[in-house]
C-alpha cells in the first residue's frame, strides 16, 4: 500500500521510475505504466485538438503533461501500486473539483463580509480568484488547474505570495490556501468593522496616503493597534485615543 500524496517525484513518469528504482515494481509493471501513460497522453492531445490530429506544439504538449501530473498527485486514493492511471487521474479530478467548491464558498464569504476594506489590491484578488474559478470550471478547465494568469498582489500577513513562492503551491492549491488565510485574516478585521472608517481616515491623515492604493496587510496593522491598546488601556480596540474615536 502507498499514499500518492507522500512522494518526492513531481511527475507521473518519475514517480513510477522511482518505484522501479526501489524495486517496488518490476520492469514489466513499469513498462505497462509507461504504455498506459502514453495512451492517456495521446487521447488528451486528440481531445485538445478536437479529435482532428495528434500534432501539437511543444508548449501545449508540456501543458497537457503538467496538467496530468497535477491530477495524478491530487489523487486521494491510498491503494496498491497496481491501481490504474485512469483511476488515479479520476480521483485527482474529483479532489480538485471539491477544492473548487471550497474556493467558491470562500470567495462568496469574503465578498459578503460586512467590514469595509477600501483597498484596491484586496478587491482585485477576489475578482482574480473568481476569474480563475470560472476558467477552472469550464469543460477543459483541468488543463488550467496548475496555472494562474496573474499574481495575487494583496499581501497576507507574512507577505506577498510572489516574493516567497507561497509554500511551493501553484494553481488551485495556491488560490485555495491563499483564500483560506485571507478569510481568517478578514474575519479578525471584521471584529472592528464599526471602527474601521475612522481608522482609515486617521491613517490617511497621519501617513498622507490613502489606504486604498497601498500594498498593505490590514490585519497586520490592526494587530499592532490592538497590542498598543492593550498596553495603554487594557482594551481590545483599534482606536487608541479619544481623538481617534
Amino acid at each position: 500500500m502507498m499514499d500518492l500524496q507522500s512522494r518526492k517525484a513531481d511527475s507521473i513518469l518519475l514517480f513510477y521510475q522511482e518505484l522501479y528504482r526501489k524495486k517496488q515494481i518490476t520492469k514489466t509493471h513499469l513498462l505497462e505504466k509507461l504504455q498506459e501513460y502514453q495512451q492517456i497522453l495521446r487521447s488528451k492531445v486528440l481531445q485538445f485538438n478536437h479529435q482532428n490530429s495528434t500534432s501539437i506544439s511543444l508548449e501545449n504538449y508540456e501543458r497537457i503533461r503538467n496538467a496530468l501530473d497535477y491530477l495524478f498527485f491530487h489523487s486521494t486514493m491510498t491503494t496498491d501500486i497496481n491501481g490504474t492511471l485512469h483511476e488515479h487521474l479520476d480521483r485527482g479530478k474529483e479532489k480538485i473539483e471539491q477544492d473548487l467548491c471550497h474556493i467558491e464558498t470562500l470567495i462568496q464569504q469574503l465578498l459578503h463580509l460586512p467590514f469595509p476594506f477600501l483597498n484596491d489590491a484586496y478587491h482585485d484578488v477576489l475578482h482574480a480568484s473568481a476569474s480563475f474559478l470560472k476558467n477552472w470550471k469550464q469543460a477543459d478547465g483541468w488543463l488550467s488547474y496548475p496555472e494562474m494568469t496573474e499574481d495575487l498582489l494583496y499581501p497576507l500577513i507574512d507577505g506577498l505570495p510572489l516574493y516567497h513562492d507561497l509554500y511551493q503551491l501553484k494553481g488551485t492549491d495556491l488560490v485555495m490556501y491563499y483564500l483560506e488565510r485571507l478569510h481568517t485574516e478578514s474575519m479578525f478585521c471584521n471584529t472592528f468593522a464599526s471602527d474601521l472608517p475612522r481608522f482609515y481616515e486617521h491613517f490617511s491623515e497621519t501617513r498622507e496616503l490613502p489606504i486604498k492604493e497601498l500594498l498593505i496587510n490590514l490585519s497586520d496593522l490592526l494587530i499592532h493597534q490592538c497590542i498598543i491598546a492593550q498596553i495603554l488601556h487594557g482594551t481590545n480596540q483599534i482606536l487608541l485615543t479619544s481623538v481617534d474615536q
